[in-house]
């Protein structure tokens, strides 16, 4: 995530595509939810809506990792998830 105007913005590019391999683009859509990045213990993940308990607990079995949540606005996350989802 970079910041414009002091917003938090979500760079689709730095995204890889692979993240979303086992996600299908109306489940991301219906959640709100895009996985932003992955390392040896945690997913960072951008969410519109952060009591979304459900979708969060399929994420952490999903990629069995801790969930890092990063609370962006739905817009912002269906635009990344458009963009990232034409690259896979």
């Amino acid at each position: 995530m970079t910041a414009v105007s002091g917003r938090p913005t979500i760079d689709a590019e730095a995204i890889d595509p692979k993240l979303v391999s086992h996600m299908t683009l109306p489940y991301v859509r219906k959640n709100g939810i895009l996985p932003l990045t992955l390392d040896d213990t945690t997913v960072r993940v951008a969410v519109a809506d952060p009591l979304n308990i459900f979708a969060i607990d399929d994420l952490r079995v999903l990629f069995s990792r801790e969930i890092e949540l990063v609370v962006a606005p739905l817009g912002q996350i269906q635009l990344a998830m458009n963009r990232v989802f034409d690259r896979r």
